[in-house]
């Protein structure tokens, strides 16, 4: 089996408290394009040691993955999700890239953190791990739902969908745009709540299409 090494050197620890002391000091700034998105792989990848769901590059590490390693892993992945959101539905760039590469990192920390999960259930089941998943579910649900109604999020797409650059979006990023919008709409992003709840499809749906589109099942 590879070794990883140790990643959690006393260095790269410092290091990463120092940079979220950063961020943390200043939550509103603009930092370089990319910056905070790895330092949230940097983050997940200095986990990778003692929880195989966080490595996040390579095959997933099957044969590592035990169903106690599900919770932890969960709670970091969405908490790394939730961080890539809120940073997104703040930006004021307007792009393609500023809003489609953040939509790959969710989709990216969704594909190493859960998706093996649901391939073990596939072909390695036990009750432990069923019990884990079950137990992780309504979580990658909550989660679903809050990207998928993000009225900012919405609001960007029509803004790409409307904008000058629009005719010079290539086919496939233009059924991309509209397949987000759709399933936004679909979603009860124009209802309030509780009728926006009521109205979200059954099943933990990421936004995006392509990438992790069934979050839930892998």
């Amino acid at each position: 089996m590879e070794n990883r090494g140790d990643h959690a050197s006393p260095i790269h620890s410092r290091w990463l408290q120092d940079t979220q002391s950063i961020f943390d000091s200043y939550p509103n700034a603009v930092f370089p394009g990319g910056v905070r998105l790895l330092f949230s792989r940097m983050k997940c990848f200095m986990n990778s040691d003692s929880n195989p769901l966080l490595i996040n590059a390579g095959l997933p590490a099957y044969d590592r993955i035990l169903p106690e390693h599900v919770d932890s892993a969960v709670e970091i992945l969405l908490s790394r999700c939730r961080e890539v959101l809120a940073l997104t539905e703040n930006s004021e760039e307007a792009s393609w890239e500023a809003l489609m590469d953040p939509m790959e990192e969710v989709d990216r920390l969704f594909e190493y953190g859960w998706s093996p999960v649901g391939h073990l259930l596939s072909v390695a089941n036990s009750d432990a791990l069923r019990a884990a998943h079950d137990a992780a579910m309504p979580k990658i649900v909550e989660f679903s739902q809050q990207l998928r109604q993000s009225e900012a999020i919405y609001q960007k797409l029509l803004a790409l969908r409307d904008s000058p650059e629009w005719d010079s979006f290539e086919g496939a990023q233009q059924r991309i745009i509209k397949r987000m919008i759709q399933n936004a709409e679909l979603s009860g992003i124009g209802l309030q709540s509780p009728d926006r709840e009521r109205r979200v499809p059954p099943g933990p749906l990421c936004m995006r299409p392509g990438g992790t589109q069934e979050c839930g099942h892998g």
